[in-house]
């Protein structure tokens, strides 16, 4: 967003989640956003002058409240204060992806709730996702194993497992029972599925054939 990329430019690499609605609560603090940055980053600053700065009155309570709230409720709990509060990245998932890492995380979901966890996940998902795009070795696969995926049917895990074989990615998605899935999860879900059994059974038939030959 606009007031993402103004808090990058102001606060670099200490640029958060955390800092947004602080930047956020009224036009003024927008302009002074603007102001602060208009050396760094010009034409962020001018965009966000050209955004904000004829805002006023109860359009600007409005606007700005609405974006506050939001935030509000993304940073309701320390947890996830802590979590969206931090700057730079504590993995580098390029790096990690390309050496065959392995990451473990726990969302926490008992502690934060159903819905931090889900966004939580959800951002990891799409770092995860991009991670994968940009990777170097798609030769060597790479596999992601999501536990409580009917909490991620949206964003980028449909698109992992529609694209991600060509990337070099498998998944596994667990979940209890079906109808937690939606049918278009549940298509997807059988799509990745056949595909995977159509490449075993070629490798099979590969194993096969290299066998009777020796």
């Amino acid at each position: 967003s606009l007031t993402l990329k103004g808090a990058v430019a102001l606060l670099g690499d200490r640029a958060s989640l955390g800092a947004l609605p602080l930047l956020s609560r009224n036009a003024e603090t927008m302009m002074r956003l603007a102001n602060a940055i208009r050396s760094v980053d010009r034409e962020t600053a001018s965009a966000l002058g050209h955004e904000f700065g004829s805002i006023s009155g109860p359009d600007s309570k409005d606007i700005f409240g609405w974006v506050v709230s939001k935030f509000q409720r993304l940073l309701a709990t320390p947890h996830l204060r802590q979590a969206f509060g931090r700057g730079g990245d504590a993995v580098d998932l390029v790096d990690h992806v390309d050496n065959g890492g392995i990451l473990l995380v726990d969302l926490a979901m008992p502690t934060i709730g159903a819905p931090g966890a889900r966004m939580l996940g959800a951002i990891l998902l799409q770092r995860l996702w991009r991670a994968i795009l940009e990777r170097k070795e798609r030769d060597e696969e790479h596999m992601v194993i999501l536990d409580e995926a009917h909490l991620f049917q949206f964003g980028p895990l449909t698109s992992m497992l529609q694209e991600g074989r060509k990337f070099g990615l498998s998944s596994v998605v667990c979940h209890q029972h079906r109808r937690q899935l939606s049918d278009d999860m549940r298509h997807r879900v059988a799509a990745a599925k056949h595909r995977a059994e159509r490449r075993l059974a070629q490798s099979l038939g590969y194993v096969v054939d290299l066998l009777a030959a020796v």
